[in-house]
């Protein structure tokens, strides 16, 4: 079966000259500012699926959790899935055939069990899982070696790239009033580069931000996030922002070395007031909200739309080439794109191409 996603019918004229950007360069740092102009309006992606994973795809398997949240499906190198079921608190393998494996961990507190799997990381030919203030680490057949506490500066989430592992985090407190009211909210964002002992090479974020006039923890939540994606030399990491579209991206050493910026205007949230809340003030939608890397190399950023719709900017070389609307998408991998449907619970997995061909 194929599906082809068309070029989302936004109104952007096209440049006729095709220069849609500008380029400067300080501190060694290149800056692409690009006009918010495609140049190609026909680029499309075409999807041939592979197989479906649902609920019937193993016994006692549920799709029960928030699988929208790519960090509980998780592809290792030779297209094997690992997905977090919440149900049972177990990590359930399956195959590059989509074909069911063997599943590991139950909920508990014991050697090789969980309270609340959060996410799955890899690293060589392990792999470990969160939970709380601990990580477990397993081989990819489930077998289980030790638990460490994460207290003790071991990354709760991370990434191999190249000579080095890129450690994620990020956290929030709440400051409420005695009516329940939120105050303020804190937020922590680390983005941390180690060697391969897990030992510290260099911090490229690290801050604490205190956010006041936070209308709900929805709104506290969406700005806690780090927000980026992998290509084979480059770290992008987007700007968490309402009002401003900005992606940095860095080598495996932590040094950045290209800026994206676009030109954009805020997007509200449609305004669902009742008359008892109608003066409240505007809420406004994340300048960006996911980025992915497919394997063509190109960089894919999704932006906010006002009817919700799953709009992509497409990014060749850092210019904005093309617009696609991709309703579902996780995440690709490898040679493999991954879609959720969580009105029917299904995970579906695709090969694809692009059309036109891009001059890699």
């Amino acid at each position: 079966m194929k599906l082809v996603v068309l070029i989302a019918s936004i109104a952007i004229l096209m440049s006729c000259s095709k220069k849609n950007y500008s380029l400067s360069e300080s501190n060694g740092v290149k800056i692409y500012q690009n006009k918010n102009i495609v140049i190609d309006s026909t680029f499309t992606y075409e999807f041939t699926e592979l197989f479906t994973i649902s609920d019937k795809s193993a016994d006692n398997f549920s799709f029960e959790g928030n699988y929208s949240n790519p960090n509980y499906i998780k592809v290792d190198n030779m297209n094997n899935l690992y997905l977090i079921d919440y149900k049972q608190m177990s990590i359930f393998k399956f195959d590059s055939q989509g074909q069911y494996c063997l599943n590991f961990g139950k909920k508990g507190q014991g050697p090789g069990e969980f309270n609340n799997g959060a996410n799955i990381s890899f690293y060589r030919d392990t792999l470990f899982v969160t939970d709380f203030d601990w990580i477990s680490k397993f081989d990819f057949d489930g077998y289980y070696y030790y638990r460490k506490s994460l207290t003790n500066n071991f990354p709760r989430e991370f990434y191999e790239f190249g000579k080095s592992i890129f450690s994620i985090h990020h956290a929030n407190g709440f400051h409420m009033t005695k009516e329940q009211k939120m105050l303020k909210v804190v937020i922590k964002r680390n983005v941390t580069v180690l060697d391969t002992l897990f030992k510290l090479k260099k911090d490229i974020v690290k801050n604490e931000i205190e956010k006041s006039n936070i209308e709900s923890s929805g709104d506290a939540m969406e700005l806690n996030k780090n927000i980026f994606a992998f290509s084979e030399d480059r770290f992008y990491l987007a700007e968490v922002s309402k009002d401003k579209y900005e992606i940095n991206a860095y080598d495996e050493n932590g040094d950045l070395k290209e800026k994206l910026l676009r030109s954009y205007m805020k997007v509200p949230y449609k305004n669902e007031s009742t008359n008892e809340d109608a003066n409240q003030e505007t809420r406004y939608k994340l300048s960006i909200s996911k980025l992915d890397v497919d394997k063509y190399k190109n960089l894919l950023v999704r932006t906010p739309s006002e009817d919700n719709s799953e709009i992509y900017d497409i990014y060749k070389d850092n210019i904005l080439y093309a617009k696609v609307k991709l309703e579902n998408f996780l995440f690709f991998k490898n040679d493999r794109a991954y879609f959720y449907d969580s009105e029917t619970n299904e995970l579906k997995v695709y090969t694809y191409t692009i059309s036109p061909k891009l001059n890699n």
